[in-house]
């Protein structure tokens, strides 16, 4: 079979596309990147192409895909709207539009990687469940995800779209290659524990709701799940499922409590931490002048939507994602070597 990746060379990709590699199913795989590369496996062919150009269109759509797998995409909580649109919906609007001309003569499904984001600002549950309502545009990557995902969710190809919590590193070692979410915060209590006057510090205000889920989700996990997604909608591993929208995270993860009061024992164990639930826009502005933490990043901790998980933990039981206390001390340790030069196994 013959599969088409965008974003292999991404944090979550290259996991992907491992299990790709090793699937004797899978005979070649074609990986979309803009820079011109090679792969050492023989199988795979690497397209270099621009996916927010048309060209990539006409390219993909001569193409005799069987499945694709749409991981690329902007994830910058700071871009402005107009970049984010290019490469998290016009993208995605390109691979689409390729799809479908390839569905004119086979059935190619598409699993695309959406976002938990996608439910900032709606007050309620995110079922898992195709999109009534986009988020606020404030936002330009939780709209420009969220348009993106409606795009697939309605084009009428066979399609699976798994909207994974916020990736960090793998459950074995901790280990991870991009700096978001979770990091930000952690690397702000590093810092300001490496001077004397910090690691003093008796009082640490943390604008969220001390109650609100960091739906926090160990990268190897993520993979797992979008490569049996796939084989799935091969139709390897039993039935062709229906369309279908999943919580690719724990519904419990972890609260913002829960981590600020482990986070803070490991870097300031000193410090009392009280919450800002509800921080005036200036005033979190501001704040990205002190610590360098996107704005975005504590307006999503100040969300307490409800997240559902239980059709994807249904759907792909071994790879259901567990819950931030059983990986916790992997994360930590993975987070020192990392930034603090530990030498944890």
């Amino acid at each position: 079979m013959k599969v088409l990746i965008t974003g292999a060379t991404g944090f979550l990709g290259k996991q992907v596309l491992r299990h790709l590699v090793a699937d004797a199913d899978i005979t070649q795989i074609d990986v979309i990147s803009r820079k011109k590369s090679t792969h050492p496996a023989p199988k795979v062919r690497v397209l270099q192409q621009n996916l927010a150009d048309l060209t990539a269109v006409e390219r993909l759509s001569r193409e005799d895909y069987d499945a694709a797998l749409h991981l690329a995409g902007l994830y910058d909580f700071e871009a402005k709207f107009p970049e984010n649109y290019r490469e998290n919906v016009l993208a995605t609007l390109n691979v689409i539009s390729a799809l479908k001309r390839i569905n004119q003569k086979r059935r190619a499904p598409l699993i695309h990687a959406s976002t938990y984001a996608v439910g900032y600002g709606n007050g309620g549950e995110l079922s898992e469940a195709p999109l009534a309502h986009l988020p606020p545009k404030d936002i330009p990557y939780s709209y420009c995800k969220a348009a993106g995902e409606k795009a697939v969710t309605s084009s009428g190809i066979p399609h699976t779209v798994l909207r994974p919590g916020v990736l960090v590193g793998d459950s074995i070692r901790g280990d991870f290659d991009k700096t978001d979410g979770p990091y930000y915060f952690m690397k702000w209590l590093a810092r300001t524990a490496a001077h004397a006057v910090g690691r003093r510090l008796p009082v640490l205000p943390v604008p969220g709701h001390p109650d609100a889920i960091l739906p926090l989700v160990p990268v190897d996990f993520a993979a797992k799940g979008f490569y049996l997604a796939l084989r799935t909608q091969l139709g390897l591993d039993g039935p062709t499922p229906a369309d279908a929208v999943y919580g690719l995270f724990n519904s419990k993860s972890v609260t913002v409590q829960d981590f600020c009061r482990r986070a803070v024992s490991e870097l300031l164990p000193n410090a009392k931490i009280f919450y800002l639930p509800s921080l005036a826009r200036p005033l979190l502005r501001a704040q990205k002048i002190l610590t360098g933490i996107p704005e975005a990043t504590f307006r999503f901790a100040s969300e307490k939507t409800a997240l559902s998980s239980a059709l994807y933990t249904a759907a792909f039981p071994e790879c259901a994602v567990p819950e931030f206390e059983s990986f916790q001390e992997v994360f930590f340790k993975g987070f020192k070597r990392h930034y603090l030069g530990g030498t944890e196994p």
